[in-house]
């Protein structure tokens, strides 16, 4: 029998928890109204099981505040990923974080401007943003990282838990499946807008991309 290491929490607010401590997880649903939490061996099953409401598979999804598994990393190396759009102009931007020293090795950022990729608005820049930094880890050498995110696309696209709808998110499932076997890649959900400072950061960066010739 697999043992169950994820624990998928469902809250009557609408938000979601993954955890990997029972006992943190029994803590946080005690007293909750309207939870639904389930075990599970592997991850992604565990945020397939969060992301849908009533066998629908959510396009969106919350995090709970105070969530406690947001700054535990298994990786030294942290990428935080945004995307930004105006005027039928997508971009991206995206900051390495060395986690061990709590500080940035490399930042980056740009634009993009196909017609139809635009129509994804700042999920265009996303993706791009998220490949970017795929493409990154490869030429530096890095075998592992945390790719942080505040859209939870940029993590079950890659997977294959949602489903592709656009030459867009299959081009970025391709994207993802052809590196895997030479990048090990974490995904983390960040939540928008709280106050992280390298998510902050990599938001003013997608802006500032937008800004570029």
């Amino acid at each position: 029998m697999a043992v169950k290491k994820f624990y998928g929490v469902k809250f009557g607010d609408g938000s979601s928890e993954i955890f990997t401590d029972w006992s943190i997880c029994k803590d946080r649903i005690k007293g909750e109204k309207g939870v639904s939490y389930k075990g599970f061996s592997t991850k992604e099953e565990a945020l397939a099981f969060v992301s849908t409401e009533n066998g629908v598979v959510k396009q969106k999804s919350k995090v709970a505040k105070n969530n406690p598994q947001i700054t535990q990393f298994n990786t030294d190396i942290a990428i935080y990923v945004d995307g930004s759009y105006r005027d039928d102009v997508y971009s991206y931007g995206f900051v390495v974080v060395d986690i061990a020293k709590d500080v940035a090795i490399h930042e980056q950022c740009g634009r993009g401007t196909d017609v139809e990729a635009a129509r994804l608005r700042n999920v265009a820049g996303e993706m791009k943003g998220a490949m970017e930094a795929m493409v990154y880890c490869l030429n530096s050498g890095i075998k592992e990282a945390t790719i942080c995110y505040d859209y939870l696309g940029i993590e079950m696209w890659a997977l294959g838990l949602w489903k592709r709808n656009n030459i867009f998110t299959k081009g970025y499932y391709d994207f993802y499946q052809c590196r895997k076997a030479r990048l090990t890649v974490h995904f983390m959900k960040i939540k928008g807008h709280s106050g992280d400072k390298w998510n902050e950061r990599a938001d003013i960066l997608a802006k500032e991309g937008l800004e570029e010739s």
